[in-house]
This record gives structure tokens, sequence and C-alpha cells, in this order.
């Protein structure tokens, strides 16, 4: 809970400080805070790296989910699984939460403009034009992704697309369908070998078990 935790926690109350405790992996949490972050920020860091601790998770994710009517964040919701099915399954699940919370704030926001002016706009509350959009987001970590793999193949060489598809996972808010499109784009670019099209029937795009390599005679760029 944002609020609550960017009210106390750079208190100094000895009451309050171990009231953290439990969360933060137990007494001095305040030592172990990324000073480089927001304390909001490095709280839930260092949330997540005590989670992943106690769960014995293999992967710990957390996805921040904004006020109703403003453009700061209420809480964060922390996942954390042990398979990769699991991480697929969250950032599956985030996207379709983001995007139904999107909507539910562009009508919380249409009903109190409309309180406070007491008219009406020319969208329905459906309709409203959204600005800083999930699709946003995610067009972003694409960029971000794209970049990110081809630094990582240039220093990895081939992988298989489960592992590369879990570090990018991992690391942006993408889902695996996003993953397989990038690839997809790389390849028609010339950068990675399409090797899911050797097969037959020819693939689309690729499965888990396809190697990902960059092609060897063209620049390494994105």
């Amino acid at each position: 809970m944002y609020d609550h935790v960017n009210r106390f926690i750079g208190s100094e109350d000895p009451k309050i400080i171990s009231s953290f405790d439990s969360i933060l992996g137990g007494p001095n949490w305040k030592d172990r805070l990324d000073r480089s972050l927001p304390l909001g920020l490095a709280a839930e860091m260092l949330f997540k790296e005590n989670l992943q601790k106690a769960g014995r998770f293999k992967y710990v994710l957390s996805t921040r989910i904004d006020k109703a009517t403003a453009n700061r964040p209420h809480f964060a919701l922390a996942y954390g699984t042990r398979s990769s099915a699991g991480l697929k399954a969250f950032r599956q699940v985030e996207f379709e939460a983001l995007r139904a919370h999107e909507k539910q704030r562009l009508e919380a926001k249409h009903a109190n403009r409309q309180a406070k002016t007491g008219q009406g706009s020319l969208f329905l509350a459906g309709e409203l034009p959204e600005t800083g959009s999930i699709d946003d987001v995610v067009n972003e970590n694409r960029e971000a992704a794209r970049r990110w793999i081809v630094d990582y193949l240039s220093r990895r060489g081939s992988v298989r697309f489960s592992e590369l598809c879990e570090n990018v996972l991992l690391t942006h808010m993408l889902r695996e369908t996003n993953v397989k499109d990038i690839c997809v784009e790389l390849a028609a670019k010339g950068v990675v070998v399409a090797s899911w099209r050797n097969e037959t029937p020819r693939k689309q795009k690729p499965n888990d078990d396809h190697l990902i390599t960059l092609v060897a005679s063209k620049p390494v760029s994105p």
C-alpha cells in the first residue's frame, strides 16, 4: 500500500520501524533498502526479495495499480511462482487486469469530471480517449525488449526461445505473445535466424524449443 509505506517508511519511531520487520526481512531492514530508488519503490523491491526467499520462489514479480482518479500508485501486487508457466500466466493476467483497471479509471475520471462541472462528455465513459494507456506501456516495453534481446544474443549466442522468453518476461511488462512477435520482427529485418520457418509445415512464430540466433552476416542492431 503505497500511501501507507510512503508515509511511514522514513520514520525514526522504533515502533513504526519494527512494524515493517515481518515483511521487509526482519530488523535492520533500513540498511538493506536501495537508496538509489524512491523509498516506496525501494521498499517494494526489498519486499519482493524477502518474499522470494521465504517462499523459495524462482520468480517474483510485481505490478503497480494506480489510484482510480489520480496518476499515482495506490498499491502493488506481488506474485511468486516456481515455474515458467506461472511466469507466463502472471504476465497474461497482469495485462488483462490492467486493461480492465484502465477502463475503470477512465470511467471514474469521467464521473468525477461530470460531478464537478455538471456537464457530460462528448464521449461515453467506455469511449474516452486513452492517454498513457496500457497499450503505450506495452509498446515502450516492446522497444526496450527488442534492444535487450539483440544485446542478450550478442553475449550468449544461440538460446532456446523458452529461455529468452523467461528472461524478457522477468524484466519487461510483456506477454509471451509479445516476445514471439518481437522475434518474428527481428527475423523479418534479418537480425535473427527464423529457425521456426524450417519446419514442415512452416511455423509462423517460434515455440519453446526453437533456437534464437543472431544472423552472423548482419550488423548487431535492432
